[in-house]
């Protein structure tokens, strides 16, 4: 039975290797926490967004990277106001 209250934290962590994964079973074993869920997921290199920043920067990065606020003045629509 999963306590809920409001002093709960549920932290996501991902783990490259084994041995530091059952560390921190034991640390959550030892610190009266509780393991949810434990996902083995299978990864090829590349598919991670480290990954193709890395390409691109390998690459000379991005050239040519429009003015940020200026886009979002071109895509911003104001909201109609009643009364106004």
């Amino acid at each position: 039975m999963i306590n809920r209250d409001s002093n709960v934290k549920i932290v996501t962590l991902e783990f490259k290797n084994d041995a530091d994964l059952d560390l921190l079973v034991t640390l959550t074993k030892r610190l009266d926490g509780e393991i949810l869920n434990i996902e083995h997921i299978n990864r090829e290199p590349g598919c991670g967004p480290v990954y193709w920043l890395n390409e691109l920067a390998k690459k000379g990065g991005i050239k040519d990277f429009p003015d940020p606020s200026k886009w979002q003045k071109e895509q911003r629509i104001d909201k109609k106001l009643l009364n106004r």
